[in-house]
Formats: structure tokens, C-alpha cells, sequence
């Protein structure tokens, strides 16, 4: 039983250091994307990091059943349980360390989306006001909308 658990973790890790590695090669490629305004590229790193996230939370689901259904009170403690457990320990301290270069690479990549996205609405402003241009009325202080006086009727 250990022994198959065991091989089971190391094959879920392995493929958790595998995906994880994907996925920061493709936030890197979606941060040079987004720096060279490369719309294609963009649309296909975006595809490559759902479906690499996707892959991971698939991984992550499996890790947990493996761990609830052996009742285990936390990972570690099921590395702990079979064989070779400080290899596993390692590639999950691998896993972490990747998965928190990938989680600040991501956060970059959205701060950069949302000065893009600040810039896109101050450009849409100017070209399609959503106010009046402010102005002043008789008494200096700030008045209504512009044009609003008739002139005449036909």
C-alpha cells in the first residue's frame, strides 16, 4: 500500500514540477508578449496558461483525494508515510518555490495589463467623451451643459 502511494506521489509531483515549469516558461512568453504588443502570441499563451493551469488544479485535486482518502492530516505527513519521503519533500519544496515565481510573474503581467487597460480608457475618453467639457456661467461658478439655450424654433 505505501509502496503504491508512494509511486503515486511521485508521479503526481513529478507531473505538478512539470506543468509548473510550462507554466512559467508561458508567463515569461505572455510578459514579452504584452511588453512587444504581440496580439497572436498573447491569444496563444493565453490558451497554453489556462489549459496548464487547468492541468494543475486537476494535479492538485488528485494530490488532496490521495491524502483524504488515506486520512492523512496534512501533505507532509503523507510524504512522511512511504518510502523515499525526502525526495518528496523536495519536490514539493520545488513545486512551492515555482508555484510562487509563477504567482509573482502573473501578478507583473497584470499590473502591465491593467496600465494597458488605464490607457485604453483615457484614449476612448478623449475620443468619445462621456461629460461635457466643464465651463462657467454668468456667476463664475461651474454651469449647466452647454448648448442647452434655444434659439429659435422651426
Amino acid at each position: 500500500m505505501n509502496s503504491q502511494l508512494g509511486q503515486r506521489l511521485k508521479d503526481n509531483l513529478q507531473q505538478h514540477l512539470d506543468c509548473t515549469a510550462v507554466l512559467q516558461s508561458t508567463l515569461e512568453e505572455e510578459h514579452r508578449a504584452l511588453t512587444a504588443n504581440d496580439a497572436e502570441t498573447l491569444l496563444r499563451v493565453t490558451q497554453t496558461k489556462a489549459a496548464a493551469a487547468e492541468n494543475l488544479r486537476a494535479l492538485g485535486d488528485d494530490l488532496m483525494r490521495l491524502r483524504r482518502d488515506g486520512n492523512f492530516a496534512s501533505v507532509d505527513a503523507m510524504f512522511e508515510a512511504v518510502p523515499d519521503a525526502a525526495t518528496l519533500s523536495q519536490q514539493w519544496n520545488e513545486i512551492l518555490e515555482l508555484a510562487t515565481e509563477c504567482h509573482t510573474a502573473n501578478r507583473r503581467n497584470a499590473a502591465v495589463l491593467d496600465v494597458r487597460q488605464t490607457q485604453v480608457r483615457a484614449a476612448l475618453e478623449v475620443i468619445f467623451p462621456t461629460q461635457s467639457a466643464q465651463t462657467y456661467g454668468r456667476t463664475g461658478y461651474s454651469g449647466g451643459p452647454v448648448g442647452t439655450r434655444s434659439f429659435g424654433l422651426a
